[in-house]
């Protein structure tokens, strides 16, 4: 049995498995012609080896697949391509695939995040996982390069002058699996080498076809449907330490909603020299959207390494000497910054979210990006510098393991400022953190 997962409710309803005798899965394809073909100029950056990047509107910070590892599932019409994802982390438990569906009705695009469960995992180091158990959350991309896509009937429309109207719009995407079985004397799995029995009575596999549907009410209709089959990359070895009940990796919205990059597991925070801890990034699509944001960000440490009373109010507070203050302040160092809409702060920090993100109010970015006053783009951007230096006191901090028990980052304001900044007194310390690029 398998999930009949709806988003506009919580509750499952199940669906029998279908198998599927019919349908077959290939593997290691001539990925160039698939991909150079299909995703055209998706790929921002192309590679002669076996990883090629790729940047969407939908996509968080973009992320790489692995162009020589690839599936082929043909089944009822449709050509599936199914595209490893490189592991966000060394540990990671959760995997993605890019999947291609080609077929008469149009090509589609989509990312599968699949979180396995506990048992899940240890059956797949065995080597049978059989059927995928544990959260799959589904992202379609927008083909805008030639490429079609199908389009999904709608109905149930309503809508008055304040209300925008909303369709009911379903998704049925097929998950293929491959369950093993056992030889004859149900001790020996494929693979096994002690096992001697053959023909009919040798262990094997058999192809079954999960459908899942997926609901939504969305303000109008979008591309969807379509096959594919769990596929953890070369290497994927996933922290023992991995939910028992799989978190959910992003809101479960059609619209606006990107896919996420997922943090480490506790096994990449116990690794020295993880490239996960402490990677300062400011994504390729909010550095598109936000050019005089991403300006600040690029300057935040020629403007700090020049007003010592900013650098040793730092110093005071966040527990890092000089040197690592400047080293973590340079552009593509120390955490990363999402931008994202938040009420009533400029910005946050949690450790317990995540340990290596700063997040800052988009409000206040968009504000800087569309302001025609001079005074009131300087005032606006020393806000959001000031903000992001308040956050990367508290991150700073508990990267150090220092305590929490006060609010430094109002006591760094405090000591470099003379008080507390905010919306209201901004404009009083404008003519930093702004420089004439901007």
């Amino acid at each position: 049995m398998i999930n009949f997962y709806t988003f506009k409710k919580t509750e499952p309803i199940y669906e029998e498995i279908i198998y599927s005798p019919s349908c077959k899965i290939q593997f290691k394809v001539d990925h160039d012609s698939i991909y150079a073909s299909l995703l055209k100029q998706e790929f921002v950056k192309p590679s002669k080896s076996n990883v090629a990047s790729i940047q969407t509107d939908e996509t968080y910070l973009g992320f790489k697949i692995i162009t020589d590892s690839i599936k082929v599932i043909k089944d009822k019409g449709h050509t599936m391509y199914i595209f490893p994802v490189v592991l966000s982390s060394k540990r990671a438990v959760s995997f993605q695939n890019l999947t291609i569906d080609e077929s008469t009705a149009g090509t589609i695009a989509f990312v599968n995040t699949y979180t396995p469960t506990k048992k899940w995992i240890a059956d797949y180091k065995k080597g049978h996982p059989g059927k995928f158990e544990g959260n799959i959350n589904v992202k379609y991309l927008n083909l805008n390069n030639g490429v079609t896509s199908t389009n999904l009937p709608t109905s149930n429309k309503k809508s008055n002058q304040n209300v925008i109207a909303v369709a009911q719009t379903c998704i049925n995407t097929s998950y293929y699996f491959e369950l093993p079985y056992t030889c004859g004397s149900g001790e020996h799995y494929p693979g096994d080498n002690n096992c001697t029995l053959t023909g009919d009575l040798s262990a094997g596999y058999m192809l079954f076809e999960a459908i899942v549907t997926e609901c939504f009410d969305v303000p109008d209709p979008i591309g969807g449907g379509g096959g594919t089959t769990p596929t953890p990359p070369p290497g994927y070895e996933p922290c023992p330490q991995g939910p028992t009940e799989p978190p959910l990796v992003s809101s479960k919205k059609p619209r606006g909603n990107k896919i996420m990059i997922l943090p480490p597991t506790e096994c990449d925070s116990l690794e020295q020299g993880s490239p996960f801890i402490n990677q300062f990034i400011l994504d390729f699509l909010s550095q598109k959207k936000y050019p005089k944001f991403t300006n600040l960000i690029k300057e935040l440490k020629n403007n700090v390494q020049n007003d010592k009373k900013i650098l040793d109010a730092l110093k005071d507070w966040s527990g890092l000497t000089e040197s690592k203050i400047l080293e973590k302040l340079a552009f593509g160092e120390g955490p990363t910054i999402v931008v994202k809409d938040l009420t009533g702060r400029y910005g946050y920090f949690d450790r317990n979210e995540n340990p290596n993100v700063i997040n800052i109010d988009a409000s206040w970015v968009r504000g800087l990006e569309a302001a025609n006053l001079l005074s009131t783009r300087q005032a606006t951007a020393f806000l959001l510098g000031v903000t992001v230096l308040h956050e990367f006191v508290h991150q700073a901090r508990a990267a150090n393991n220092l305590d929490r028990n006060y609010e430094y980052g109002n006591a760094f304001e405090k000591s470099a400022f003379g008080l507390v900044i905010h919306g209201e007194n901004a404009g009083n310390y404008s003519y930093i953190f702004y420089g004439k690029s901007n």
